[in-house]
């Protein structure tokens, strides 16, 4: 019987970060308020590019944090928590 386990995970972040400041700026808000009400005090913005732009990077952090090469690798799930049944 072959079993499956996950040995690893990784992540990645954007480079494009939006302070609450910015907000700030948009919005009739403050950072003080943002903060209270999500705990949130940037946000990364995908901005142009890809799904891959994003996936790419954080399977090379999985891989290093598992330490083994992409070519060990027999196939990757992808989990969606908004899927339908």
């Amino acid at each position: 019987m072959m079993r499956a386990a996950i040995t690893a995970t990784g992540y990645y972040l954007p480079p494009d970060v939006y302070p609450n400041a910015y907000f700030e700026q948009e919005l009739d808000t403050t950072d003080a308020w943002i903060r209270s009400r999500t705990g949130i005090a940037a946000r990364h913005f995908a901005l142009g590019g890809g799904t891959s732009d994003l996936i790419v990077p954080a399977a090379a952090r999985c891989l290093d944090a598992r330490g083994i090469s992409a070519t060990a690798v027999d196939c990757i799930f992808r989990y969606d928590s908004k899927a339908e049944d």
